[in-house]
């Protein structure tokens, strides 16, 4: 059965690509709206002085989502955990989906040579800038978040807010993949955080500076109340 793109996945994809209500030059040139969105939008191509609403950029997010985890579901031939897919189809989002296509990555990954396949990832980490590739430390971030989620396996348990986001509760202490997720959501908002997936003082810190602001419960646990609050503003 095809696979469809989670809450995770979601935010991973949000975190990296930014919401920007009027378009804007990406780092490679190219102008977009959005969530990343390029090409055209209402019928015209994205260009200066366009603007979207959120809600807009929303829906247009969505569509564009099952593009790439169409594009997923049938370039791959071996069995994915929902993680895995999820780390392809940020992936294609970023990449396209004909570098997705003809990438060794696929190959890799179609061969059943699943380790292989990871670190893949990471060479995809470059931009051309007046004609030459040079390396991205964006991009560069991106991969390693995306190749870390496509290493982790799906047996953690979640938690369900009321608003059906499916997160792990994250406190001090914890780290990985939705601790940097976290962090880049925090930044979004206005904290400083290194986005290193490592839940330290500082995070702890930002979390509960955000929980005082939306009269929380202070306690610097990200848990489903406070995802919930989180995510609603992306």
């Amino acid at each position: 059965m095809s696979k469809t793109t989670s809450s995770t996945g979601l935010s991973l994809i949000k975190s990296f690509e930014g919401l920007c209500l009027t378009a804007t030059k990406c780092a490679a040139g190219v102008w977009t709206i959005g969530y990343g969105h390029t090409g055209t939008y209402n019928g015209k191509a994205v260009c200066s002085g366009m603007t979207i609403t959120k809600s807009a950029a929303e829906k247009l997010l969505a569509s564009d989502l099952e593009g790439f985890e169409s594009a997923v579901n049938s370039y791959v031939t071996v069995s994915l955990n929902q993680n895995q897919f999820e780390a392809l189809v940020s992936f294609a989002f970023n990449c396209g989906k004909s570098a997705l296509k003809g990438s060794t990555l696929l190959k890799k990954l179609n061969a059943g040579d699943y380790d292989a396949a990871a670190e893949q990832f990471l060479v995809w980490n470059k931009i051309t800038v007046n004609g030459v590739k040079q390396e991205s430390a964006g991009l560069t971030r991106r991969r390693k978040a995306e190749r870390e989620l496509f290493l982790t396996g799906t047996t953690t348990t979640t938690t369900t807010t009321e608003e059906g986001h499916d997160m792990d509760t994250l406190r001090n202490g914890d780290n990985g993949q939705q601790v940097t997720v976290l962090q880049k959501l925090l930044n979004q908002l206005g904290a400083s955080l290194s986005e290193d997936g490592i839940f330290g003082s500082k995070t702890e810190t930002a979390v509960k500076s955000y929980q005082g602001e939306q009269s929380l419960t202070v306690d610097g646990i990200c848990g489903p109340k406070t995802w919930a609050a989180i995510l609603e503003v992306q």
